[in-house]
């Protein structure tokens, strides 16, 4: 929204590191907000096609690189304190030079300490595009439980779901709404109860 661009532009121009995609500046024009950053070649999307050609090797040593770069960066990202929130092969990009860029941090939140209670972002089941399906097929279960509070573990969470997606050449949990993603997770992690996962009872 209007009301949030202009504090995410100012975070956005204090992130600083390699494997972060550099914020240039933003602006508003008319009801929309416009944010300028350094140009990148290609997403991760782009790279799992080019994966699947080459030889188990070589996707072996290419996978472990960039997601060496990828939790890097994403490491330097927590200890700013802010939470990525929506890690997806469409918004890790790589440079002309091979370098993993993180980017679109348009739902970026603060990471309070002590871990607060957060504004619940999507207070209901909506229809949603191809697009914000497959931004669902990344998260973590407790953003789609809506727990109210929740840290930098769901971005972990979407490199798992990221890196497994590298590895095998197809996407984890290919959901097509919230009940069958955390269908797909329970049936491949197993149901959680009051002993693996106490605080779920309550969400």
């Amino acid at each position: 929204s209007l009301h949030d661009a202009l504090p995410i532009s100012a975070l956005l121009s204090k992130l600083r590191h390699p494997n972060i995609i550099r914020h240039l500046g933003s602006e508003i024009l008319g009801k929309r907000a416009v944010m300028c950053t350094e140009f990148v070649h290609e997403s991760f999307a782009a790279w799992y096609k080019r994966l699947e050609t080459r030889s188990a090797r070589d996707k072996c040593l290419d996978i472990r690189i960039k997601f060496g770069q990828v939790l890097t960066g994403l490491s330097y990202v927590h200890r700013q304190g802010v939470m990525h929130r929506n890690l997806k092969p469409d918004n890790i990009f790589i440079d002309l030079d091979g370098v993993i860029k993180l980017g679109d941090f348009t739902t970026t939140r603060m990471l309070d300490i002590p871990i607060q209670a957060y504004t619940p972002e999507d207070p209901k089941e909506r229809d949603r595009s191809g697009r914000e399906m497959r931004r669902l097929w990344y998260r973590a279960p407790e953003l789609i439980l809506r727990d109210e509070v929740y840290g930098p573990k769901v971005d972990t969470w979407s490199v798992g779901c990221l890196l497994a997606e590298a590895a095998t050449g197809r996407s984890l949990f290919q959901s097509d709404s919230e009940i069958d993603h955390l269908f797909r997770v329970f049936r491949l992690l197993g149901t959680p109860t009051k002993q693996t996962w106490s605080e779920v009872l309550t969400m």
